[in-house]
């Protein structure tokens, strides 16, 4: 991992525009019902060009203001992919499928994290992250079992966006890591309780996540940027997992808390391209697009085993599971995964 000194300029922007589709609960018990999070994540650098194309695609469609994904067909949705895939979006994803995640195995999942957060809690010596793990169990134990599933993806969601922007673009655009702008859909004009709960349960995790299992680094990427976020300390119980000539981990907390807005979409174009996104993808796991309607999301994601991020929960007796699984949806995943691209950039690639 490169590192070392560096004069600083005005911090370029990482922009991160977060939607999601779906209901988060099968009340008709249907033996499929998907929701899906999803963000698009774009470069400064190409920022302003995405957006002007995207509004001038937009306007061609006949839509001044906004445009949801739910009432695009395949050649619109086609068209916006293909704008977006030469400039270096990527589209990250948090699947779960309600017809094979029942809401008791959703629940126990939830009361395995509240007594994995106490158990935290007591061992801990540190009273500060002590109290954070303490609010943090109080406030899981209110949720519903659909806000706890869609939470708890948001939560999957973050982290998976930090780690694998922070590869990919250490390897092509490293500046562009020296600070992150989230823009997340607003449900209601007024700040509404789902907000919140990223104050009271969203941060309070992703920081104890970010000890507990700290981001990785690619050997070869260039983090001179990245590394004011990271942390200034370790809390004392896990000191012993680091070593001296360790790195300090990333702070997800600090990452998400600098540049964080919730907005309405009809002011956002960059929400609505999300909304496309996650509407596309949810709508081909359903079977309710054509093959040429999705097929270059694909080339928005990033290869990795296992492809788009399906998540299930699974119950084996007291013991709570996380998996990803390719059983579902395979036709659709195959084809989504064929125009993937490489984690590892091609510069990279040759030398080896």
């Amino acid at each position: 991992m490169r590192s070392g000194g560096f004069e600083r300029k005005v911090n370029k922007l990482m922009y991160i525009y977060i939607d999601e589709s779906g209901s988060f609960s099968n009340p008709s018990n249907l033996n499929h019902s998907i929701s899906c999070i999803g963000a698009i994540v774009i470069p400064e650098s190409c920022h302003a060009n995405v957006i002007s194309k995207f509004v001038k695609l937009r306007q061609s469609w006949g839509e001044r203001v906004e445009v949801k994904g739910s009432k695009l067909n395949e050649i619109q949705r086609k068209e916006l992919f293909r704008i977006l895939k030469p400039k270096g979006v990527l589209f990250i994803s948090v699947i779960i499928d309600f017809g094979l995640n029942k809401s008791l195995d959703i629940e126990q999942h939830r009361n395995f994290q509240v007594s994995d957060l106490r158990k935290l809690s007591n061992e801990s010596s540190d009273l500060k992250f002590r109290n954070t793990l303490h609010d943090l169990e109080q406030n899981l134990t209110k949720l519903s079992v659909p806000l706890y599933a869609q939470l708890f993806m948001m939560n999957s969601l973050v982290i998976k966006v930090v780690q694998n922007a922070t590869i990919y673009y250490s390897q092509r655009l490293p500046r562009e890591l020296e600070s992150f702008k989230w823009v997340i859909d607003a449900k209601d004009v007024k700040r509404t309780a789902y907000e919140d709960l990223w104050m009271k349960i969203v941060l309070p995790y992703v920081q104890a996540e970010s000890f507990r299992n700290p981001l990785g680094v690619f050997e070869e990427g260039d983090y001179r940027y990245f590394t004011r976020f990271n942390h200034n300390e370790i809390p004392t119980q896990y000191e012993n997992e680091f070593t001296e000539s360790d790195p300090l981990p990333g702070d997800i907390k600090m990452i998400l808390s600098e540049n964080r807005i919730f907005v309405d979409s009809k002011h956002s174009a960059g929400i609505q391209i999300a909304d496309i996104a996650v509407n596309t993808l949810r709508r081909s796991m359903k079977g309710n697009l054509l093959r040429h309607g999705y097929e270059d999301l694909g080339s928005l994601i990033i290869h990795e085993k296992g492809g788009p991020f399906v998540m299930h929960f699974f119950t084996v007796g007291n013991k709570i599971f996380n998996k990803n699984s390719l059983l579902e949806y395979p036709e659709v995943l195959r084809i989504l995964r064929k125009k993937n691209r490489n984690m590892i950039a091609k510069s990279i690639l040759m030398k080896k």
